[in-house]
């Protein structure tokens, strides 16, 4: 399949949705996507087309999509990709995605279009998750796996560009650490392993999900209740409650975006915990409406799209929609009970 600036556009859009508060913004997506279009696009290849002994790496975006000093260029995407080809011993067959988000969808995208590499259907996970290790594809759990992580971001005396070896959790700390140093955003390739792995293990056809969820986006553009209701037959989306942000805070700590918001929705306020993505939704009283991996969903009543975290602002009048894990196509790692319990901490709650 060929990714065209329509198909593009709409994978941006679907992104959007299942980055559930994170993965990226919607201006970051189309900007790749322009840039993309102008390389000559790429093709979307089915796992199915490939054999378990090929190796494909992982395409990511690290850091806090807060940062107002965030910057990755075209420079950038090529210093991961030479900095892995010079590291790494094996003949790399393509490309997956880390996750879902609007930017997100969109990693690996250039390297593709660039370096004539398939960008195959079999992302780490169908939704936008906070940590390194949740986008390993349980690669985090295996000790006898060493990892190959190329970062590379930054705008003038910040630019600046890596290689890492070790155990994943290692590595992926040192990868956060130099987002902080490139004033926000890194652009990563990482994890070079078999695609038997990855057939086990990954979200297989997320993308391709995702576009179908875009397209229902698109052409419900301007009637949010009736693309609520259509993306509920699509995707399984749940209409909860809608309100005004009454309270919002969101800080920076170790280059990942941590707060909460709280909505007012008549007589009932909700309460949703923050770690890049939106990872709680409560009542008042502490009842838990949904936890994730679900999808937390909150949609901007006046442009009626998700809005993600780093854009909330209190007095904003948003819709609650959630989707349950159920009916999302999730990989190994989204259940993963080490990885939600490092997010178990650094939230304060409990996710099982």
């Amino acid at each position: 399949m060929k990714i065209d600036y329509k198909a593009g556009k709409q994978a941006i859009y679907g992104g959007l949705l299942l980055g559930g508060g994170g993965g990226g913004s919607l201006e970051g997506g189309l900007e790749v996507l322009e840039k993309t279009i102008a390389l000559g696009g790429f093709d979307l290849c089915d796992i199915d087309d490939f054999s378990d002994n090929e190796i494909v790496v992982t395409s990511s975006l690290v850091g806090s999509p807060a940062s107002k000093n965030k910057y990755i260029s075209d420079e950038h995407y090529d210093k991961v990709y030479k900095l892995l080809q010079v590291n790494l011993s094996k003949k790399i067959t393509g490309i997956i995605t880390n996750e879902m988000g609007a930017q997100a969808v969109t990693n690996g995208w250039i390297v593709a279009a660039k370096h004539n590499l398939p960008f195959i259907d079999a992302p780490c996970n169908g939704r936008a998750h906070p940590t390194g290790e949740m986008g390993s594809i349980g690669l985090s759990k295996k000790e006898d796996y060493t990892t190959i992580q190329t970062a590379a971001g930054g705008k003038h005396e910040r630019s600046i560009g890596l290689m890492v070896s070790g155990l994943i959790n290692s590595a992926s700390k040192v990868i956060i650490s130099a987002s902080i140093e490139a004033g926000g955003f890194v652009t990563v390739l990482r994890n070079p392993i078999d695609i038997g792995y990855v057939r086990k293990n990954a979200a297989i056809g997320a993308v391709k999900k995702t576009i179908e969820i875009g397209k229902v986006m698109l052409e419900h553009a301007g009637k949010t209740y009736d693309m609520i209701k259509e993306l509920n037959k699509t995707c399984g989306i749940e209409y909860i409650a809608e309100g005004i942000i009454e309270h919002f805070k969101l800080n920076t700590e170790e280059g990942l975006d941590l707060g909460v918001a709280r909505i007012k929705c008549d007589e009932k306020l909700f309460e949703i915990s923050i770690y890049n993505e939106y990872i709680t939704l409560e009542e008042k009283e502490g009842k838990r409406i949904a936890t994730f991996p679900d999808l937390i969903s909150l949609i901007d009543k006046k442009s009626g799209l998700p809005v993600i975290s780093a854009e909330l602002h209190v007095g904003m009048e948003v819709i609650i929609c959630i989707n349950s894990r159920e009916h999302m196509i999730l990989g190994s790692s989204m259940y993963d009970k080490q990885a939600i319990s490092n997010v178990e901490k650094v939230i304060g709650k409990k996710l099982r």
